[in-house]
């Protein structure tokens, strides 16, 4: 789950990827705009063993100063 204070200027963005096959396993951009949510979550079970990679971005062209956000990882 990535998610910003200012979530409707910030509008992260969060993808989850195996680096041993560089697979893109799942993506998101926002979790609900019909609600005026743009923070963005990606529910993901693992098919197999191994670590993955997550990244983390934001289309903020119209945020000015330093985003902040918060990146939170459970299983």
């Amino acid at each position: 789950l990535m998610e910003s204070d200012a979530y409707n200027k910030l509008d992260p963005y969060l993808y989850v990827y195996n680096p041993a096959t560089s697979t893109l396993l799942g993506s998101n951009d926002d979790i609900n705009t019909s609600g005026g949510v743009y923070n963005s979550q990606v529910v993901l079970t693992p098919s197999e063993d191994g670590p993955l990679w997550v990244g983390a971005a934001y289309w903020g062209a119209w945020f000015n100063g330093s985003p902040g956000y918060t990146l939170t990882v459970s299983d």
